[in-house]
């Protein structure tokens, strides 16, 4: 056995897969709305309704996946089988001509990307400490700030058809990283933070509370993305520019604080967890009250501690519940933030649309922040009352 070095490698190897798969996922998502729009009449609202699609059906394929990989336990080898899936589709829509098949190839075939990063995180849960899952969780953060700006300017210099190349040479890359951490995994005994305690077959109701919890906390992150450039733009009337300001700071501090979080991993996840909803709740309150560009860049200071909570600690917490698999409760708490962002964006547009008024639609967000609290409180309450139900028999 090779213990810490063994673990060590293991480590790295994840990274880079990790790093790997967020800069694919960013790289397609920057792209996305723009590729499918432009494959059907300009204009038309389908672009929407086929995002729609792909995020159901990255949903509902991330389930079933998962649901495989705690029955058979053979995580990296569906992880290749992704990637074939996934290079398949990229050959077809380079060679298809009709627009449908191009976009059934994007709806179909995009979606074992989402996969992919959910059951390399399940492995870091198995193979790995919280610390180590927490910085590689700060790696894929990482990807999604170089991520975008490598889509604009391939799809702006080469067009759509380098999106797909760069994900082929991606993908390929991935079976190549998977194929050593094959070799690595036989060396090293698993002990995990997650070891022994996914022994239930099936997800529990503290699970299904969590995830519901994480969609309106996560629903609530995308509302930034989503909604901060029309505040800054159109409300506040200052230069388009304030938002890429603003949200590279916001990637700074969430980077900054999840490398702070990996050193002090020993923090109980369910106490800091609440101190990230607290720091959402103060941004949110703050955002909604800025008249200047200023305000609105020393807001992400906030926003970056609350992102940063919600994904590294999320997930390291949600994986530790009892109940259920860890692949599959890893792939709910990947697609916590795109359920949530289907939820509250078409809320932040109706309540801003009714009001008259943006920043009302935006402080809808608050809502959502005091939602997954609530939800978060009565994990943790029925979590309380099992372990002391536990120390009772005990004695």
């Amino acid at each position: 056995m090779l213990g810490k070095a063994g673990t060590k490698n293991i480590a790295i190897t994840l990274g880079i897969a990790v790093f790997i798969s967020g800069i694919l996922q960013a790289i397609l998502i920057i792209n996305l709305l723009l590729l499918l729009t432009s494959l059907t009449e300009p204009n038309s609202s389908l672009g929407s309704y086929y995002l729609t699609s792909y995020y159901g059906a990255a949903f509902l394929l991330s389930l079933l996946v998962s649901y495989f990989a705690d029955k058979t336990r053979k995580i990296s080898s569906l992880i290749l089988l992704l990637c074939a899936w996934s290079l398949g589709f990229c050959l077809l829509f380079l060679v298809a001509s009709p627009a449908s098949l191009k976009i059934f190839s994007v709806i179909f075939g995009m979606p074992p990307l989402i996969c992919i990063t959910s059951l390399l995180f399940s492995l870091t849960g198995d193979y790995l400490n919280k610390q180590q899952t927490i910085i590689i969780r700060g790696v894929f953060s990482f990807a999604f700030v170089i991520g975008p700006p490598i889509g604009t300017t391939l799809t702006q210099y080469f067009g759509y058809n380098s999106v797909f190349i760069a994900i082929i040479a991606g993908v390929l890359a991935t079976v190549g990283i998977i194929s050593v951490f094959k070799v690595l995994a036989k060396t090293i005994v698993i002990e995990s933070h997650t070891s022994g305690k996914s022994s239930d077959k099936y997800i529990n109701l503290d699970v299904l509370i969590a995830f519901c919890a994480l969609i309106f906390l996560h629903g609530s992150m995308s509302v930034t993305s989503s909604f901060l450039p029309l505040l800054v733009k159109d409300t506040l009337g200052v230069n388009a520019s304030v938002t890429g300001i603003a949200l590279g700071l916001c990637a700074f501090v969430e980077i900054s604080v999840i490398a702070v979080l990996a050193k002090y991993s020993g923090l109980t996840p369910s106490k800091t967890m609440l101190g990230g909803c607290i720091a959402g709740l103060f941004y949110f309150t703050f955002l909604v009250n800025v008249d200047s560009a200023n305000g609105v860049i020393a807001s992400q200071i906030l926003n970056g501690a609350f992102i940063a909570v919600m994904v590294a600690i999320g997930l390291v917490w949600m994986q530790d519940i009892k109940g259920g698999g860890a692949s599959i409760k890893t792939a709910l708490f990947v697609n916590a933030y795109n359920v949530g962002a289907v939820i509250l964006t078409p809320v932040v547009g109706y309540v801003s649309s009714y009001s008259g008024d943006l920043r009302v639609g935006i402080g809808s967000a608050i809502a959502g922040i005091v939602i997954g609290m609530a939800l978060l409180l009565l994990v943790f309450y029925r979590q309380s009352v099992e372990l002391r139900g536990l120390a009772q028999q005990s004695n």
